[in-house]
């Protein structure tokens, strides 16, 4: 369902009779250039972006607010007629419209319900001529104005925060689209490194937060643990990493927990109390400070990290094993983390095995590999034993 807002700069208009009267006045729509007009669409596409290139099999279809386009060139006349979906129209959404128009030196005209926007924060009605403050944005997926209704400026604000850590990082790092999360990443010596971002709601309701993780991959760890698992498991890896846009995290780390152990506590920057946004100038502000870090922070650590030896200390110290113990257990850590306490040598893997089965998401995970005995877990560590007493 769709209607139309009519917009147009008539700042002398007073009531919505008036407004209609002026707008249906066929010679203002002649063509001509209308810069309150063109202002307007720069600046409300910073929140809700024109999505009409797609067709109506795609999900950003749905996400539209603007069916037929929002655009402006040198033919719009003094009337604008824009088609709005009102599927996706709430008070608060007229609200931040009526701000951006009225920021661009424009009155909006809703006919369908008698209403007048503008001059200034209000709104005036055909049956009621008294000024009225515009509505709350109470709304927070429209309070915020860090998504597309639905969730795309998320996506874009990551792949932004993303590709400014790419350019900061230098030529030999990519940038891969994960279903939920950007990954930077550059194969290394014997790693592949990745720095993962992912922007969601913040719990204050009013801004967006970023999530960044530090993560590696080693094929020398791969094939020291793949082999003891079942295929099944195997399977369900190679589709996690599909979704993670073949990044093949092997053991992640967010960098809000780099404040105890060998990892510098300046690389924990980037997911401090800071690492939030509210509109296009902060998202900017957090994009170039990204880049900052990124650069004088993030790759000098990346550089020096090369090998299994170089990962072993970064790993196997009580962070971690306090991770294994009580952290959330995304799939598929334990494996590789098993393999390089191995490595460690000591008692490294027997009290990471401890660690992993106080976690209780071990249990969720055994259990979604339909394993609920943890006959999985206990062969992985078995045979990384043999292969440790070979070595020795």
């Amino acid at each position: 369902m769709s209607f139309v807002l009519r917009f147009f700069h008539a700042p002398h208009i007073t009531s919505v009779r008036e407004a209609v009267t002026w707008a249906d006045d066929r010679s203002r729509a002649q063509t001509g250039n209308n810069p309150h007009f063109a202002r307007f669409v720069e600046s409300i596409t910073e929140f809700y972006p024109d999505l009409s290139g797609h067709d109506d099999e795609e999900p950003e279809y749905d996400r539209n607010l603007w069916p037929e386009g929002l655009e402006s060139d040198e033919h719009d006349g003094e009337v604008v007629n824009i088609l709005i979906n009102a599927d996706l129209l709430d008070d608060g959404v007229m609200t931040v419209i009526a701000q951006h128009a009225d920021a661009a030196g424009l009155l909006v005209l809703d006919e369908q319900s008698g209403m007048l926007f503008g001059p200034g924060p209000r709104y005036i009605e055909m049956a009621d001529p008294t000024p009225k403050p515009l509505p709350p944005i109470s709304n927070f997926a429209y309070s915020a104005m860090t998504e597309n209704l639905r969730g795309l400026r998320f996506d874009r604000a990551r792949t932004t925060i993303a590709e400014a850590c790419q350019g900061a990082l230098g030529p030999e790092f990519t940038v891969a689209e994960g279903r939920t999360a950007s990954f930077v990443r550059r194969d290394h010596g014997d790693l592949r490194q990745m720095l993962s971002v992912q922007v969601m709601r913040s719990t204050d309701k009013v801004s967006a937060r970023v999530y960044c993780r530090l993560g590696f991959a080693c094929s020398a760890l791969t094939k020291q643990w793949m082999p003891l698992l079942p295929e099944s498991f195997v399977k369900r890896r190679e589709n996690y990493d599909l979704s993670a846009a073949g990044t093949d995290f092997e053991f992640s780390w967010y960098l809000r927990d780099l404040t105890s152990g060998p990892l510098p506590a300046d690389l924990s920057f980037a997911t401090d109390s800071r690492m939030r946004f509210a509109n296009a100038l902060q998202l900017q502000t957090l994009v170039d400070g990204t880049g900052l870090w990124a650069r004088g922070t993030l790759l000098r650590f990346l550089d020096g990290v090369r090998s299994v030896d170089d990962l072993v200390p970064l790993f196997i110290n009580e962070a971690s094993l306090h991770n294994a113990r009580a952290g959330r257990m995304g799939f598929p850590i334990y494996p590789a983390l098993l393999a390089l306490a191995q490595r460690a040598g000591g008692d490294a893997l027997e009290d990471f095995a401890a660690a992993y089965r106080a976690n209780p998401d071990l249990k969720r995970l055994c259990t979604l590999f339909k394993d609920p005995s943890g006959s999985h877990f206990d062969g992985l560590v078995e045979g990384l034993r043999k292969q440790g007493a070979k070595r020795g």
